[in-house]
């Protein structure tokens, strides 16, 4: 990330480990969503289970990784935006509204424009060129 903040698996590895009693917090989390190939890298539900809400306050529970509960927390917000289906949601979940209601605008606009900040800031371990994702946000 721009701020020197490294994700990788081992995030998650920490909070499979401690979220293991009898009654867990990520319930929904696998630890085969980290070791997908091929064609399932493609799936949502996996990304879905893995970038939400609940495995954000997980990661500040368990690692105490404020900036990696954010990450996870952003990413879940963005996914509500993009993939809102009705225009005014009545869930918990109000960002999942059409975007451009106003009563949610400033905050959906906020996101994505948090959204993109991120991904141009984000590198890849090892990579020293703009990696296709980092290429495309530069044009948003």
């Amino acid at each position: 990330m721009g701020d020197g903040t490294i994700i990788n698996t081992d995030i998650i590895n920490e909070v499979l480990n401690k979220d293991s009693g009898e009654i867990k917090i990520c319930h929904k989390l696998k630890l085969q969503f980290l070791r997908v190939k091929g064609n399932e890298r493609q799936k949502v539900a996996p990304a879905k289970a893995l970038f939400s809400a609940t495995v954000a306050k997980a990661i500040t529970y368990f690692t105490k990784n404020e900036r990696a509960s954010e990450f996870f927390l952003l990413i879940d917000k963005f996914s509500d935006i993009v993939s809102s289906k009705v225009p005014l949601s009545c869930s918990d979940k109000p960002l999942k509204s059409g975007f451009g209601i106003e009563k949610y605008h400033s905050e959906q606009t906020a996101i994505l424009n948090l959204m993109k900040k991120e991904i141009f800031e984000l590198g890849v371990i090892g990579k020293k060129s703009l990696l296709p994702f980092r290429k495309l946000s530069s044009y948003l």
